[in-house]
């Protein structure tokens, strides 16, 4: 399993927060999952950062219940019931089991305006709780929001790309691993959903999904780089060697890495696969021991 989860913890180091984030660099997945011991604002300054760090969104606050209405999740459309992670609650029974349990706070949040964009995987709306009719005539029905976000973060931008900006750019890159935000806690303390049969199912699925990032870079189609992210300390020369599969053939060349760059070496793929659009390709490469991944 590639995927940490970080469980209602009140803030990051530096450190911390650079070590997930080249986690993130080489594949992995993070959860977060939120609680009342939560820095919304140490979050947004470490993890969010204007939309160009590893959180899909900024933390605005708590979002509570009244006496009238409690949280659930929302009902799944069609889009988000073909996608993972929710594609395991397809069956009606799972997917009422999923959207029984009660919740009583989330973290509001507030996804980027500009580049890469968040998709919502569930939300929470406001549900009216049992023979509360009375109450629900004189008060405001609360206001629903994201309960999951997930996204691949985006790439952190070459200065000179941002001085010289191309017309018609391509999406944005983004980094190879994947982050899940769940904005409620994942014990009792705001909700009932522990109890639920299907909580154990949807946090495997949850971790799963995020580990999935690292799976899907071990095959790649003809012509796309091998790339591998090295985090080092300052620029230094490594020696990448490719066993080919035609009668193990090598190819060998120089890179210089820079600090906390991504390794890429193209191969000519039509000469070294001629005849087998599916071989493999191994890679090994030599590095001073401070850059070693």
């Amino acid at each position: 399993m590639t995927a940490c989860s970080c469980a209602t913890l009140p803030s990051f180091s530096l450190a911390e927060t650079r070590r997930l984030e080249n986690h993130v660099r080489r594949g992995g997945g993070v959860v977060f999952c939120l609680g009342d011991q939560v820095q919304p604002g140490e979050y947004n300054r470490l993890l969010y950062r204007e939309g160009a760090g590893m959180l899909p969104a900024s933390l605005v606050g708590v979002q509570k219940s009244n006496n009238a209405y409690q949280y659930q999740l929302s009902p799944l459309d069609q889009e988000s019931e073909r996608l993972p992670p929710m594609r395991a609650f397809r069956g009606e029974n799972d997917k009422n089991t999923l959207l029984a349990p009660r919740f009583t706070r989330f973290f509001q949040t507030s996804p980027p305006t500009t580049g890469v964009k968040p998709r919502r995987v569930l939300s929470f709306s406001s549900a009216l709780i049992p023979g509360k009719e009375n109450e629900a005539l004189k008060t405001q029905m609360p206001p629903g929001g994201p309960a999951i976000l997930e996204w691949q973060p985006p790439a952190p931008q070459d200065p000179q790309a941002k001085r010289e900006p191309q017309a018609g750019a391509a999406t944005p890159p983004r980094l190879r691993g994947r982050v899940v935000l769940v904005t409620t806690t994942v014990n009792s303390d705001w909700n009932s959903w522990p109890a639920s049969p299907s909580y154990p199912a949807l946090m495997n699925e949850l971790l799963y999904f995020a580990s999935s990032g690292r799976l899907q870079e071990q095959s790649l189609e003809v012509g796309q780089p091998l790339e591998m992210y090295l985090p080092g300390t300052s620029a230094v020369e490594a020696t990448v060697q490719m066993l080919l599969p035609t009668a193990g053939k090598r190819k060998s060349a120089r890179k210089t890495l820079k600090k906390a760059a991504s390794c890429a070496l193209a191969i000519p793929m039509s000469a070294a696969c001629t005849g087998s659009p599916s071989a493999s390709i191994r890679a090994s490469i030599s590095l001073p021991s401070m850059c070693r991944p």
